[in-house]
């Protein structure tokens, strides 16, 4: 039984309401609060810092030889927890930030029994645990994924002035994977990962693919203005546990700027539940959790920002679309774990950042259809720990030992592949509520013939690549689907009218006010990484909807 208080109705009428924090709600309200717009930014906007601020300022090594305390934030007290998530979504999340995700289940309630979905509810949403990978879409993806493909390059580049994005720009094969000019000079990568990026140029004539540092949101220049105070990166190789000195990039950021902002306003602690469009303005109801009292806002525009799940459940909710087949799009994901034989046994570096080091872009041409392949390196330390202790059927002690001696050259590649709608592929929303009044979604998710024959055919092309840099694969792990995180094409645009769907313009056939800016509306996903285009295509939706309202109240 629901128990929720009586309505409660906020009478301002704001230029517009965003709903959700993470990498899209906060660049889409950036772009709009700068202009001068009056901004509503409403979440649910979990944020604990407990684990995180117990972590020292001092690199992994010095606090793994001195810190007694360190389990705690390393290991957390729930070290069971490790065998329910391994190749399920959210394996990657440590114990400082594991709030990105809690309540999850009660406040966005699923069945996931063929795909499993992560869906954040903290402050910056997924974007909380981002592992940085910056990626610009060429023509040919741009015109897969959007209707209107004009170009997103200056989107891209002030993007990257914001954030901070840093890459070999002297490396031609950096245009490959990020193709801009606002970029700081380069990290510096591991030992291991150096000396496989050594070989490769030595010989990158020989080679079918393209290899070079990973272009990443992290700083290796300090950013220091009046906005926000962000510090090189320190090589402390935490970065999967903590965001001391903030260097590497995360929207939750962004939302502590905008809070200095008079004409911005945030509204945490909502669940956003449904809307209605009526005499041009939108209302948004809500449910605040701590009262749990349903709250109503009103704004001239109403910009969606959920995440391709989430933004797909409230649209169905607001037009009564229940049960209705949604389609959605996944990066099919691997793991493969080798050893770079031309680094075993030497000595590793202790001068290191933990996210990927190197990224591989290659063409899988499948059935004469052509598509790319994206892969990244890393070489684990400080996660060795809490991501491959966990996954080995040994005894802790006995796993830490086997990883010590290899821990040099072990290399972990992560493969991602791209995903088209199928009708084999959807979701729906159905009209079982729990006890929040939050509808229940179900997937119906897997690949058909055709699919898993792409997926082997890629596979086995980057083993032999693998093969090739001197990686020698030991172990190739399958994770659940949906364990990769990209989600988008819930909300797919159409040129013509048509229920959950959005106009070229992004926003709802059915509800001209309402916009979406996440990666609901997408086409098709390419295997590059999606947060840095989400960023993009947010801004320029943001610009469109600059021109819409100043048209209304002039200056």
């Amino acid at each position: 039984m629901n128990t929720f208080v009586e309505n409660s109705h906020d009478t301002t009428i704001y230029d517009v309401i965003i709903v959700g924090s993470g990498p899209a709600g906060a660049h889409i309200a950036h772009e709009l609060v700068t202009h001068g717009i009056n901004v509503a930014l409403l979440d649910i906007g979990h944020q604990d810092l407990t684990i995180s601020q117990k972590i020292p300022d001092q690199h992994f090594d010095y606090i793994r030889k001195t810190d007694p305390k360190q389990r705690e934030y390393f290991l957390g007290h729930n070290t069971s927890i490790f065998s329910q998530r391994v190749n399920k979504a959210g394996a990657h999340l440590t114990p400082p930030r594991e709030y990105m995700i809690a309540h999850m289940e009660e406040y966005f309630p699923t069945d996931n029994r063929e795909f499993y979905a992560l869906q954040a509810t903290s402050q910056g949403g997924l974007g909380v645990s981002w592992g940085s990978n910056c990626f610009t879409f060429d023509e040919q993806e741009l015109k897969k994924t959007f209707i209107d493909s004009d170009p997103l390059y200056l989107h891209y580049e002030k993007t990257a002035q914001y954030i901070g994005i840093s890459g070999s720009s002297q490396d031609q094969n950096t245009k490959y994977i990020c193709d801009i000019k606002s970029i700081q000079n380069p990290l510096d990568i591991d030992t291991n990962n150096q000396s496989i990026l050594t070989y490769y140029k030595s010989k990158s004539q020989a080679f079918k693919f393209k290899l070079c540092q990973s272009v990443v949101a992290i700083l290796t220049q300090d950013k220091v203005d009046p906005a926000q105070s962000r510090r090189a990166n320190p090589y402390h190789d935490l970065d999967f546990w903590s965001d001391t000195q903030k260097s590497v990039y995360r929207p939750q950021f962004t939302i502590a700027e905008l809070k200095t902002y008079p004409n911005f306003k945030y509204l945490n602690g909502h669940i956003a539940q449904t809307f209605s469009e009526n005499d041009n303005i939108t209302r948004l109801t809500c449910l605040h959790i701590e009262s749990k009292n349903q709250k109503t806002y009103q704004a001239r525009k109403l910009v969606l920002c959920c995440g391709a799940i989430n933004t797909a459940r409230l649209v169905a909710t607001a037009t009564k679309s229940f049960n209705k087949e949604m389609p959605i799009l996944c990066n099919h994901n691997k793991w493969i774990a080798g050893i770079n034989l031309r680094y075993l046994g030497r000595p590793s570096s202790s001068h290191r950042y933990s996210l990927s080091q190197l990224t591989l872009v290659m063409n899988s041409k499948f059935n004469h259809f052509e598509d790319k392949i994206i892969a990244h390196f890393y070489s684990y330390k400080s996660l060795m720990l809490f991501r491959l202790t966990k996954e080995l059927p040994l005894h802790p002690f006995f796993t830490t030992f086997i990883f010590r001696l290899l821990k040099s050259c072990l290399t972990l590649i992560n493969v991602h592949f791209p995903d088209y709608h199928s009708n084999d592929n959807y979701m729906k929303i159905t009209e079982e509520k729990n006890h929040l009044g939050m509808h229940l979604v179900k997937f119906k998710y897997s690949h058909d013939k055709q699919k898993k024959a792409e997926i082997r055919f890629g596979l086995w092309i980057m083993i032999k690549n693998l093969f090739s840099l001197g990686i020698i694969p030991l172990k190739i792990n399958n994770p659940q689907e949906g364990a990769s995180i990209h989600y988008a094409g819930t909300i797919p645009q159409s040129s013509q009218y048509a229920p959950l769907r959005v106009a070229p313009k992004m926003n709802l056939w059915t509800h001209p006010s309402v916009y979406i800016a996440d990666s609901s509306t997408w086409l098709y996903l390419p295997a590059k990484g999606l947060t840095f285009t989400i960023m993009a295509h947010a801004r320029k939706i943001g610009q469109h909807l600059i021109e819409e309202i100043r048209s209304f109240r002039p200056n």
